[in-house]
């Protein structure tokens, strides 16, 4: 509403015949407190949501500070976590369907998975949200993927309390 406003404004002011001089100080004025106005608006509204996220940047600094080439996470965990973090280890996102764990390409060129499964890793981390992989609506709890993948080598967890279930060697199903 203000730029219809301003327009009518200009539109009345312009019919008296003012000096151009006076006009355009009329109209820098407008522009500057209307700038002014809608930083305020802007600064106010502004969500402070993502860069409060504990969970997200937990994950990227514990894997920051591990040696792992990749590791899995939930979709919810994996995709905003490379957005907003961008962590130089790949996070590739996993997906659950009725208890049963799987690759999930959605928002990842497939060739990112191979490129980082490629790798010689030593031991593959899989980043639990909590204790769970969830995929709205399924979920995966740690029994569930302990009774696919079998025991893990080793159990750790972020600074947030994530688990992480350690794997020496990963064979998870294709995507669903």
């Amino acid at each position: 509403m203000t730029a219809p406003m301003l327009l009518l404004i200009f539109a009345m002011v312009g019919a008296l015949r003012l000096s151009k001089l006076y006009l355009n100080t009329l109209m820098a004025l407008a522009i500057v407190v209307n700038g002014l106005l809608l930083t305020t608006a802007t600064v106010r509204a502004w969500g402070t949501r993502f860069t409060g996220d504990r969970h997200l940047a937990n994950v990227v600094q514990y894997l920051g500070q591990q040696k792992y080439p990749y590791a899995y996470a939930s979709m919810d965990t994996a995709i905003p976590s490379t957005y907003y973090y961008s962590p130089r280890t790949y996070i590739l996102s996993l997906s659950c369907s009725n208890g049963v764990l799987a690759k999930s390409y959605l928002f990842y060129d497939r060739d990112v998975f191979l490129k980082a499964e490629a790798s010689t890793a030593q031991q593959v981390p899989i980043i639990l949200d909590g204790d769970n992989i969830r995929n709205y609506p399924s979920l995966c709890s740690k029994d569930d993927i302990i009774k696919q993948l079998g025991t893990p080598s080793a159990i750790e967890s972020t600074g947030y309390g994530d688990e992480v279930l350690l794997y020496n060697r990963l064979l998870l199903k294709p995507p669903l």
